[in-house]
């Protein structure tokens, strides 16, 4: 099994425990949140460099960035398993405010993940060239979507509770 796939494994792994997660209580919540973000951490910046493959200077120009970058993704990441949590925590009596105000901060999460992911493409472009910038987004999109379909396999469906108060 290759690196990739060894990092890859660690993070499916994460939001599986994520999962158990949410049985615990609020006050663990942010404690459980806070371990799991630096596991997460330090398996992807070890995939990162072993993917983008930068010599000394570049590697000198882009580690400050990334850093920056990650420490700012992080609170993002902390908003959308808060509401993750908010889902679970509504989710036997979902009413239709909840659902929207839930909708709601998913669409303004995506919007902010999306403005910084833009926001250092330019810085990293600057730092490194537009090449290597491209390089990191591709693999961060990546991984952004393996985590967003392990999630979502995890989270049940409004429908499934529908279906089963019909039944």
């Amino acid at each position: 099994m290759n690196t990739t796939q060894n990092f890859l494994s660690a993070a499916l792994g994460m939001f599986i425990c994520m999962g158990v997660a949410f049985q615990s209580s609020a006050q663990s919540h942010r404690q459980e949140t806070e371990l799991l973000q630096s596991i997460w951490g330090m398996e992807k910046q070890a995939l990162v460099k072993e993917y983008m493959g930068l010599n000394e200077t570049e590697s000198a120009a882009f580690w400050p960035i990334y850093e920056e970058y990650s420490s700012k993704l992080k609170s993002i990441g902390a908003k959308r398993i808060d509401n993750i949590m908010d889902y679970a925590n509504n989710y036997e009596n979902m009413t239709p405010e909840k659902a929207s105000q839930i909708a709601n901060t998913v669409f303004k999460n995506n919007i902010s993940r999306e403005k910084l992911q833009q926001q250092y493409f330019k810085k990293l472009s600057k730092a490194i060239g537009a090449l290597k910038a491209t390089e990191f987004m591709q693999l961060e999109k990546y991984l952004q979507s393996v985590i967003n379909m392990e999630i979502q396999q995890n989270i049940p469906f409004l429908k499934e509770l529908e279906d089963e108060r019909e039944s």
